[in-house]
């Protein structure tokens, strides 16, 4: 489960509570100062993936869909899931009552198997990240997360980047950046075995959201050492070098060019295997 707080900017006391009370619970919030009020970039950002959005004020909790969300109906956050994860309503009362437990300190109820998996925070064991995004970062550099899946019988990697994005400036006399996640990137990798990780470090730079900022090349430099990739990183060596190996499909062995996906690394896979099936999306 992830969870994304709507605030005013700068946030206020009531929004820095609520926050505190996620992070308490072991969450990685996300802080959004920018779009409390609009309701038609939340519908198109979030309506389309399992979701409720939630309103808590004194006393209780009250919950709905996005594009059921009456304009003038006051909201705090909203719980979302990717868009392959498939939730019934029993779900929905169940993680209800669990927030309901620690936003206005009640009791816990029993957390079942499913529920850990779909809940995450403290009371899941999957790491996304070594540094996880927090909602402000102060004289450090946000996170970024990389997963992989390989699947040999295929000879086929999937490969998935989340970068963080700033979405508003606090004060700058604190320093204090705001940030959220951008739509993750999954790199697909055919002929796995004989190119490895390397289309990684080239193919993000097909999307024009990547590369502007140093801090991409600085996180590709760092996951070349994680990878345990070949010879020292050389990011100009790199791109020539991936431009080479494709060719953009002229000369025996080129490959098609870089295939990257805005979508999760789960949702790239459902997309390749309906291909798979004569279904296109």
């Amino acid at each position: 489960m992830k969870i994304v707080v709507f605030t005013d900017h700068p946030p206020n006391q009531s929004d820095n509570a609520l926050i505190s009370k996620f992070e308490n619970q072991g969450y990685r919030v996300l802080v959004d100062s920018i779009h409390k009020h609009e309701i038609d970039w939340i519908v198109q950002n979030y309506g389309n993936c399992p979701h409720r959005v939630y309103f808590a004020d004194s006393n209780e909790l009250y919950d709905g869909i996005v594009k059921e969300l009456d304009p003038r109906a006051p909201f705090n956050f909203i719980a979302y899931f990717d868009e392959a994860e498939v939730l019934n309503n029993a779900d929905w009362v169940y993680i209800r009552l669990f927030l309901k437990s620690f936003l206005y300190d009640g009791k816990m109820p029993r957390l079942t198997r499913r529920m850990t998996s779909l809940l995450g925070g403290q009371h899941s064991e999957v790491a996304i990240c070594k540094n996880p995004i927090s909602k402000e970062i102060e004289n450090e550099q946000p996170c970024y997360s990389f997963k992989k899946a390989i699947f040999e019988d295929r000879n086929i990697a999937l490969c998935e980047v989340i970068k963080p994005i700033i979405v508003k400036c606090a004060d700058k006399l604190d320093e204090k950046i705001l940030v959220e996640q951008s739509v993750p990137y999954t790199i697909v990798i055919r002929n796995f075995a004989t190119r490895g990780f390397y289309p990684v470090f080239w193919s993000l730079f097909i999307c024009e959201s990547w590369g502007k900022d140093n801090k991409d090349i600085q996180f590709l430099k760092a996951l070349w050492s994680d990878l345990k990739m070949e010879g020292e990183f050389d990011m100009d060596l790199i791109l020539d070098n991936g431009m080479k190996e494709c060719n953009w499909g002229n000369g025996e062995g080129a490959c098609s060019g870089p295939e990257v996906y805005r979508k999760s690394l789960t949702d790239t896979l459902d997309t390749l295997l309906s291909k798979e099936r004569g279904y296109a999306q």
